[in-house]
């Protein structure tokens, strides 16, 4: 995403530092030797703490998680099955979250999965998206009846954010 000042085609308020999908979205270019079927495209989602299981594995460490303890949560998962072509994505869901800056007064969280966005303003309030139907995230699914796929994602999306920050 790009910064509040020079946005385009979205809210600014929806820019660059806020946890909405426009200031989270970050693409991905991964190249070498060990990407199998190149110049492909895959919009699977991803986290940055993918990059930390990935690089030990694509350097032979593929024992590592038996080196961190068991009461240490760990959710990076390795991006060497997209990378190898053996599989379309390696995860449900990513996490993002946002402290309070100038421009935002409150904090903020937000997971998604490919195609719905959660955002949990910590100061009170939920905002749900349907980014295929929805990529500026204009229509808050919450502010009107939901389909039973809806439902069904905004609960699962609730469970798993409620899981990481309690």
């Amino acid at each position: 995403g790009n910064a509040s000042q020079v946005a385009q085609n979205v809210d600014p308020k929806k820019a660059k530092a806020t946890c909405y999908d426009y200031g989270v979205h970050v693409p991905m270019i991964i190249a070498g030797p060990s990407v199998r079927n190149p110049h492909r495209i895959n919009t699977s989602v991803v986290n940055a703490v993918d990059l930390f299981a990935t690089m030990l594995e694509l350097c032979g460490f593929t024992t590592w998680r038996d080196h961190i303890p068991n009461n240490r949560i760990v959710d990076a998962v390795s991006l060497l099955p997209i990378i190898h072509d053996e599989a379309r994505s390696v995860r449900t869901w990513a996490f993002s979250e946002q402290f309070t800056i100038p421009t935002i007064p409150a904090d903020a969280k937000t997971i998604r999965n490919e195609q719905y966005q959660l955002l949990r303003i910590d100061a009170g309030g939920e905002e749900f998206y349907d980014l295929v139907a929805d990529p500026y995230e204009n229509t808050n699914l919450l502010l009107a009846p939901m389909t039973t796929m809806q439902q069904d994602n905004y609960t699962a999306l609730c469970q798993q954010l409620t899981a990481l920050t309690g």
